[in-house]
């Protein structure tokens, strides 16, 4: 018997209305299966003893999931934070991180460190057309790569879509490809097994129909939730599939071995001078494609799908006269109804790349040429000393073959620095730039020494080796030694000649003046007391005497300018030349010359050395004058690191025959009577500028004055 709290049994009309109700909500869960059955419906919720679970249909993303896992670059979804949504394996296995360890990540802890700052840059700067990057991640065991980004926001402002390719690894794509595609595959796999269960459940939840009219509702909620979900993850596939920089799509080849494009992104419209939707359906002749590029891409779609694997080639493209080379990877998709295989294609435009290759190539070849060819022995070592390579000339100068040069140490060749040495050597070439040239003594396989300089360059970080560039200097050694001993035996043959000069011209100055006072005396007292033939005779004795002493008297001048010189100082050349002319001041006035000057310079000499040269040459232009009063002019300009002193004179000219001969010692072009010397005097000229590090010389012509020059350093 029901006690007092039982409810009361539901009357013929409360059991109608459930029934009703019930048929209501058994039409709806058939209509929403039979909405599923025919693919309207993407995914749904189904609740049932707690627990609700999200199956995920077969929906519009397919093509482009497809695409995603099959790239072979990295694909990121990121926050504004830098949080990551999503990413494919690729980008997992670039990091060698778990995906679910990933998926919640701030991206900046696989961005290598010292680009996190650029990141977080590029992150708060990003242009909505997107921006393309190069920056280097890092994965869990410190591996170090770099990748090229292209960064988009996603369509409805809900983050940012990274694209990310791997430039190191450009040769290992179709491995990767290969992989991705069997990953893809197991992925249809379980998603059909997932459709299957998820219909097979919503049948027994038909059946049981113990679902509320709550629990339908808050299904319906979920289901609009997962088309949202689905509609921004199409909006994110179609951001990645466009993002610039590189030529992607899908083709289908037909059955008269033509490819036909079913969807292309921008960069490949653009590549072919079209746009995406002029391009949708057009066939690969139509677009200016030649036949061999269309058979290229013919036999590798047949190879990728014979394989069942990616494959990557590179060819010419045909259209236009501009070489254009490009990389392709295909990938087998599988046949539509009409029979024809699709494929997935991935491009990039490799021309700089192939034209860097052959530049390469090039110098490669000649590299060796000049390597093989040079007369100079040329060897490569390690920084362990170690030679790496050698070249024909340097195997002919040690009398090795190159077999036996190769990976020995260059210590064996070397007799001045032991292998230590060298090693330490070796360091301070680094250390000092780079470079080196010193000079040292290698041993022949004979055992016999040479001579060689080297000149030593360090190659760069990346081949860690030293080229080391040595000429056989053993001719030169041995003539700097023969040249060596014949200064040092020129040097004391002058030294006993200045020495003997001094000495001759000093011994005979007493004896000349007893000679010339005594005939002098004798001429005085017997002049016309004997007859004409003795005046005559001691005349010329008395001429003799005085000439003999102007030479003597200039030949110790001549031997005192290296023995009796003043140390150089800093000297007015003005100066110089004012206290020359207070010297020749009745020699100027008795022939009314006229001297004038420029502006001349300070220089570092003898200033009294300096005084003797403008003395001679000025005394010159004055002698060897024409009938017209002298005139001369002196002048100075800078002419590098010399400073070129000009004594201008318009005299009687000297020959262009006799220009050197004139500044030899006691050298003289005309007869004493007329002009009156001893010859000594341009030759102490030269000497005096030689020894300052100058030179002397005369440009003159008979007739038309003579203009003597001379240098001396600044």
């Amino acid at each position: 018997m029901p006690g007092p709290d039982a409810s009361p049994p539901p009357s013929q009309k409360d059991l109608e209305t459930e029934n009703e109700r019930l048929r209501i909500d058994l039409a709806e869960a058939q209509q929403a299966l039979q909405a599923i059955r025919n693919g309207e419906v993407d995914a749904v919720v189904v609740g049932g003893l707690g627990v609700e679970q999200i199956y995920t249909l077969k929906g519009a993303d397919y093509a482009y999931r497809i695409l995603i896992e099959e790239m072979n670059d990295a694909a990121i979804i990121l926050l504004d934070d830098g949080t990551i949504l999503f990413c494919n394996r690729y980008f997992s296995r670039l990091v060698d991180i778990p995906l679910e360890k990933i998926f919640g990540a701030n991206i900046e802890r696989f961005v290598f460190h010292r680009d996190r700052k650029k990141f977080k840059n590029l992150l708060k700067t990003r242009d909505e057309r997107g921006e393309k990057r190069e920056m280097r991640f890092t994965s869990a065991d410190g591996t170090v790569t770099p990748m090229n980004l292209s960064m988009n926001a996603v369509t409805g402002g809900c983050g940012i879509c990274i694209v990310a390719t791997d430039l190191s690894k450009q040769r290992r794509i179709e491995e990767k490809l290969r992989a991705e595609y069997e990953i893809t595959q197991k992925i249809l796999l379980e998603r059909n097994q997932e459709l299957a269960a998820a219909e097979r459940d919503l049948q027994n939840q038909n059946e049981e129909l113990s679902a509320t009219e709550e629990e339908l509702r808050k299904n319906l909620d979920e289901l609009k939730k997962a088309e949202a979900a689905l509609t921004e993850s199409e909006s994110v596939l179609h951001s990645f599939f466009n993002s610039p920089g590189v030529m992607r799509g899908i083709v289908e080849v037909t059955a008269d071995d033509d490819v036909q494009y079913i969807m292309n992104n921008a960069d490949a419209a653009t590549f072919a001078g079209l746009t995406p939707d002029t391009m949708k359906g057009r066939r690969g002749s139509e677009s200016g494609e030649s036949r061999d590029v269309l058979r290229v891409w013919v036999d590798h779609c047949a190879q990728s799908k014979r394989l069942g694997k990616p494959v990557t080639f590179e060819y010419r493209d045909g259209r236009g006269d501009k070489e254009t080379w490009l990389s392709a990877t295909i990938s087998y998709l599988g046949s539509v109804q009409n029979g024809h295989p699709r494929f997935a294609y991935v491009a990039q435009d490799i021309t700089k790349r192939r034209v860097m290759e052959r530049e390469l190539q090039s110098t490669a070849e000649k590299y060796s040429t000049l390597f093989n060819s040079t007369s100079d022995g040329v060897w490569i070592n390690n920084l362990q000393g170690e030679i790496k390579e050698v070249n024909d000339a340097y195997c002919q100068m040690s009398g090795y073959p190159r077999d036996e040069l190769l990976g020995r140490p260059v210590g064996m060749l070397e007799k001045g620095e032991t292998s230590d040495e060298i090693i330490d050597h070796i360091k301070r070439i680094l250390e000092q730039g780079g470079h080196d040239r010193f000079e040292t003594r290698h041993r022949r396989k004979d055992g016999s020494m040479f001579d060689v300089e080297i000149t030593a360059l360090y190659l760069g970080q990346e081949r860690k080796q030293i080229a080391m560039f040595g000429r056989n200097i053993t001719d030169r050694k041995r003539a700097e030694r023969q040249l060596q001993e014949y200064a040092a035996s020129l040097k004391r043959s002058n030294e006993d000649l200045e020495r003997f000069a001094y000495i001759a011209s000093h011994d005979l100055q007493e004896p000349l003046r007893n000679v010339v006072s005594f005939s002098q005396l004798l001429a005085r007292r017997y002049e016309g007391k004997l007859d004409p033939d003795a005046d005559e005779f001691i005349g010329y004795i008395v001429e003799g005497g005085k000439r003999m002493q102007g030479l003597v008297s200039d030949l110790l001048e001549y031997s005192r300018i290296n023995t009796r010189a003043m140390p150089s100082q800093p000297t007015d050349s003005e100066e110089v030349v004012d206290r020359v002319m207070q010297n020749l001041f009745f020699t100027i006035q008795e022939s009314n010359a006229t001297i004038e000057t420029g502006s001349l310079p300070m220089v570092n000499v003898d200033p009294n050395q300096l005084g003797l040269v403008f003395q001679n040459l000025i005394a010159n232009a004055i002698k060897f004058r024409r009938d017209e009063p002298p005139y001369i002019h002196i002048s100075a300009e800078k002419s590098g690191f010399m400073w070129k002193f000009a004594v201008r004179d318009n005299g009687i000219g000297i020959d262009p025959a006799f220009h050197e001969r004139i500044f030899e010692i006691f050298q003289r072009l005309h007869t004493r009577d007329k002009y009156p010397g001893t010859g000594v005097g341009l030759a102490i000229a030269k000497r005096i500028i030689e020894r300052h590090g100058g030179n002397i010389w005369v440009e003159s012509e008979m007739g038309r004055g003579s203009t003597f020059f001379f240098t001396l350093p600044t």
